[in-house]
């Protein structure tokens, strides 16, 4: 557990505290966080493709995936209805910002599992050298981790702004706890530890991350869970 939260902290910290003031190197940042995140779903790729009784694992899988997407989305849906409300959202009265396009971010998610599939594709040929991809896959997360550190040192966006949000902060309050315990609800119905359960639906969209650590704990199967729960 300590070792998973280090690997979280250590590069997460040391990114933050680098300074960026170039415009150019921050583009590069940018550029080089998305193509960690390729990479990393490329090697879970090769991971899943080299689990042990594939066919029957990619089954459970798909089950897994099912119970905890529709029982984790219900919960958060449930508690956020509740929340509005009680508390009816207020259009503040200036110009909002143009909302990004739904089909655009259906094709990003696609794209993103089709990462997953030439990776899972590639692994499939057995190649000796693909059984480094687990490690590999590690020092992918914690060079994508010192490159978030990095972009939130010089987002502009300070510590202060982020707590003050007050709504924001209830809101995402609402989503870990109802996450939460839809996690658990859905781990008593598939059969699953609680606490296994609650570690699947803490993720909370971030695919890149919640993967890796949960199939360092677990394995690639429920690290793929986690994955496709969180995409």
């Amino acid at each position: 557990m300590y070792s998973g939260l280090l690997i979280i902290l250590a590069p997460l910290i040391a990114g933050y505290l680098i300074p960026v003031s170039s415009t150019a190197l921050k583009k590069i940042i940018g550029r080089g966080l998305s193509a960690m995140v390729y990479v990393i779903l490329f090697l879970m790729g090769i991971s899943l493709a080299l689990v042990e009784n594939l066919g029957a694992n990619l089954l459970v899988i798909v089950q897994y995936t099912l119970t905890f997407s529709v029982v984790v989305l219900g919960c958060n849906l449930a508690g956020l209805f509740l929340y509005g409300k009680k508390y009816p959202w207020q259009v503040p009265a200036h110009k909002q910002q143009k909302p990004p396009s739904r089909l655009h971010m259906v094709l990003e998610s696609l794209q993103l599992c089709g990462v997953l599939l030439v990776g899972f594709a590639t692994g499939l040929f057995g190649w000796s050298f693909l059984a480094f991809a687990g490690a590999a896959s590690e020092y992918a997360l914690i060079f994508l981790l010192f490159l978030v550190g990095i972009q939130l040192r010089n987002s502009g966006m300070t510590l202060r702004q982020i707590l003050i949000n007050r709504r924001g902060m209830l809101v995402s309050l609402i989503v870990v706890i109802t996450s939460l315990l839809g996690g658990a609800l859905a781990a008593l119905i598939a059969g699953l530890p609680v606490k296994t359960g609650m570690a699947l639906s803490s993720g909370f969209g971030w695919y890149s991350l919640s993967g890796i650590l949960l199939t360092d704990a677990f394995g690639p199967v429920l690290g793929s869970v986690g994955f496709f729960n969180d995409l």
